[in-house]
């Protein structure tokens, strides 16, 4: 049984550093979240054109990043939602979204 906690606690070491992802606290989440949906709205043109969603938030490169969706909030058309990462470093104090050439850095 120890063995295998051994075995168990590598695998999940190993998965996190290949990933460059880290599980963050409901609190992280909860700031994450919040911050980027608003951050998102403002960037799409405020919140009474915009609805948005978090989809995934975690931890990368000691950022926080969110994954947040959005829509027009009047389109019938558009049902589905576009997703935007939004990464925000607490120590500097700056919020960001990368270039879509960058998402690839970003993406979980």
């Amino acid at each position: 049984q120890g063995q295998m906690r051994k075995k168990i606690l590598l695998l999940t070491i190993v998965s996190v550093l290949l990933s460059g992802c880290a599980d963050i606290t409901d609190e992280e989440t909860k700031i994450v979240s919040s911050a980027c949906e608003k951050f998102i709205m403002e960037e799409m043109g405020g919140n009474y054109k915009v609805e948005t969603n978090v989809f995934d938030a975690y931890k990368k490169r000691g950022k926080l990043v969110a994954e947040v969706g959005y829509r027009d909030k009047y389109s019938r058309r558009n049902e589905s939602y576009s997703v935007r990462l939004c990464i925000l470093d607490e120590e500097k104090g700056t919020i960001s979204s990368p270039s879509p050439l960058d998402d690839s850095e970003w993406v979980k």
